[in-house]
């Protein structure tokens, strides 16, 4: 069973004091693949390499969150 989510997450790019952080992201947690905060970093991290946020560069975590996806009425 997978669950709407939405992250957000700040990640240092490289090994500079610059930082990308990215809100919004949409993704389906399953817990039976992982845990949320895990799942939620990687689709932040796949939507910066997506969208060369980071200019091809490495990233590194800094911090997550996830929430329930809010549905339009």
């Amino acid at each position: 069973m997978t669950h709407p989510m939405t992250a957000s997450a700040c990640f240092q790019i490289g090994c500079t004091d610059q930082t990308v952080t990215v809100e919004g992201v949409p993704f389906d947690w399953s817990s039976e693949v992982g845990d949320r905060d895990s799942q939620a970093a990687f689709a932040v991290a796949t939507w910066i390499g997506e969208n060369n946020a980071s200019h091809g560069k490495p990233v590194t975590l800094i911090w997550v969150e996830a929430g329930p996806r809010k549905v339009a009425a």
